[in-house]
C-alpha cells in the first residue's frame, strides 16, 4: 500500500471524489434523522398540549410546562446531533467544491 506522500494525483483526486460522496451521504442521512428528531417532538408537545389544556388547576399546568421543557431542552436537542452537522460542515469547507464560485449562498426554496 502506498504513503500518501507517493499517491498520484489522480490517486489523491480519486479519493477526494469518495470522500465527497461520502460526505455529501452523511449530510442527507443527518438531516433525515434530524427530521425524524424533530417530527417526533412535535407528536411530544401535541401530548403536552392536550395535558395542559385538561389540567384542572395552574400547579398541574405548571408542573406539565416544567417536564416539556425538560424534555426539549434534554432530549430533542442532543438527539439532533448538531456536532455532527458542525463536522460535516466543517468538511465540506475544507473540501472545497471545484462546482462552487462562492458567488451563492444556497437556501432551501421555503426559506429564500
Amino acid at each position: 500500500m502506498k504513503s500518501i506522500a507517493t499517491l498520484e494525483a489522480s490517486e489523491i483526486a480519486a479519493l477526494a471524489t469518495i470522500q465527497n460522496k461520502l460526505n455529501r451521504e452523511s449530510a442527507l442521512e443527518l438531516v433525515k434523522r434530524a427530521r425524524e428528531t424533530l417530527e417526533s417532538a412535535i407528536g411530544m408537545l401535541e401530548n403536552y398540549a392536550e395535558q395542559i389544556e385538561m389540567a384542572s388547576s395552574n400547579q398541574e399546568k405548571s408542573k406539565l410546562m416544567n417536564y416539556m421543557l425538560h424534555h426539549l431542552a434534554c432530549n430533542i436537542t442532543p438527539n439532533l446531533r448538531l456536532d455532527l452537522f458542525a463536522n460535516l460542515q466543517a468538511e465540506f469547507a475544507s473540501t472545497g467544491d471545484a462546482r462552487s464560485t462562492g458567488a451563492e449562498h444556497p437556501m432551501p426554496k421555503s426559506m429564500g
